[in-house]
């Protein structure tokens, strides 16, 4: 992992980037157009499946030829419904805003409903 050194002081950020992983978590990556925003979700997708084993899904992923050729096999999600009957995994959504409309209210609290349960279903979204 990524050394970094601050003021002389060299840190190690692999205990960190470990305990992301590990544990259930909800991620929010957010950057200007073209910044690699969707690599990132990918690389995170990846590592909580190789390091603890958690199956990958996507989320109306456009392009089932690339999800093809990624080395850990994510299974593409179409139903939001679907999304509710998952345990033990990570869900990428790229490019959120296509899906859910943040100015309908009703999109507003499934999303919420959704995230609330996460924990306890111990699923990892990544938006």
């Amino acid at each position: 992992m990524e050394k970094k050194e601050e003021k002389g002081i060299v840190r190690d950020y692999s205990s960190d980037m470990s305990a992301l992983i590990k544990e259930q978590n909800n991620f929010l990556i957010i950057g200007r157009r073209g910044s690699a925003k969707t690599t990132l979700g990918f690389h995170l997708a990846e590592l909580m499946n190789g390091f603890i084993g958690k199956p990958v899904y996507t989320f109306r992923y456009p392009n089932e030829e690339l999800l093809a050729k990624i080395p850990f096999k994510p299974t593409n999600i179409t139903n939001f419904g679907h999304l509710h009957q998952l345990v033990d995994c990570v869900v990428l959504v790229d490019e959120a805003q296509l899906h859910f409309d943040v100015l309908n209210k009703k999109v507003n609290e499934d999303l919420k409903k959704l995230l609330a349960v996460s924990r306890q279903n111990n699923v990892s979204f990544i938006f």
